[in-house]
């Protein structure tokens, strides 16, 4: 009998969750967030010319639900353009993903009854942690995208970390070379909880949280492992505009944007 939460079962959740990830990946809430505590000055102004291009972003993911990977493709536009509402969605685009160790190329397509222009996924595609690709994305009339990634390993829980206390629930993860940030949310009854935590030095991450009285009883724990090009990407305030020109980041060569991974598991709570 399959897990529900919220009316949902485990699959249909987990994808929920994938959509909220991708909406605030792309800038749709979190980037028009005025920060509350002034940040350091910056040293050096920047000038660098405006240069047409692409600006993508892709993930590809290692969550156990095939055909979750994708591709955005959009024209990267000034701040400009973006105020006019120029179009700006790439529905032409070829994508093509190499297995670095096999050499086998696969390419994704447009999603086919998608009303979100832009976005590309490859049918049953399931990468594994510890998988390394190289993605090239080409439109016409733009210079073609490079970007590689390597697919961190799945969060692990070091045994006997685990513990619920009260209101409190600590754990710890591995920490591990190919994974530079974890996502963790916290399923309850009532809500979720969602914390982001770097990881340093590949040393264990200490997870605390404190379990609100609008979570209700605590029932799973999703984890999220982004691998360095997400993680620089996600941290990177460039922008408070969504998808407008970013020069600032340098994940992927040819053009703007990312492309990163992630690796999930899924943890019940008894």
């Amino acid at each position: 009998m399959p897990v529900t939460v919220f009316g949902f079962n485990m699959h249909r959740f987990r994808r929920y969750i994938g959509l909220i990830l991708t909406a605030l990946i792309l800038g749709v809430s979190w980037r028009c967030e005025l920060p509350h505590q002034p940040g350091p000055m910056p040293r050096d102004i920047l000038d660098v010319e405006f240069e047409p291009g692409l600006n993508v972003f892709g993930i590809l993911r290692a969550d156990g639900d095939p055909g979750s990977s994708f591709v955005h493709v959009q024209r990267a536009v000034t701040t400009e353009e973006m105020y006019e509402e120029a179009e700006i969605v790439i529905d032409n685009a070829d994508i093509f993903v190499e297995d670095m160790s096999t050499g086998l190329e696969l390419t994704f397509a447009m999603s086919g009854g998608s009303s979100r222009g832009g976005f590309y996924y490859a049918g049953q595609f399931q990468p594994a942690p510890g998988d390394s690709f190289r993605v090239r994305v080409s439109a016409p009339g733009f210079p073609d995208v490079f970007g590689m990634t390597i697919i961190p390993p799945k969060p692990r829980i070091v045994p006997g970390s685990l513990h619920v206390a009260g209101d409190e629930l600590t754990f710890e993860l591995d920490g591990n070379s190919d994974t530079f940030e974890y996502r963790v949310f916290i399923i309850g009854e009532k809500g979720a909880l969602d914390r982001r935590y770097a990881v340093l030095d590949q040393n264990r991450v200490a997870v605390r949280i404190s379990l609100t009285a609008e979570l209700g009883t605590a029932q799973m724990i999703l984890l999220y492992a982004y691998d360095r090009n997400l993680s620089e990407y996600l941290n990177n305030p460039t922008s408070f505009i969504p998808q407008s020109f970013q020069e600032t980041v340098h994940t992927v060569e040819g053009g703007y944007g990312c492309i990163g991974s992630l690796s999930m598991e899924t943890i019940a709570l008894d």
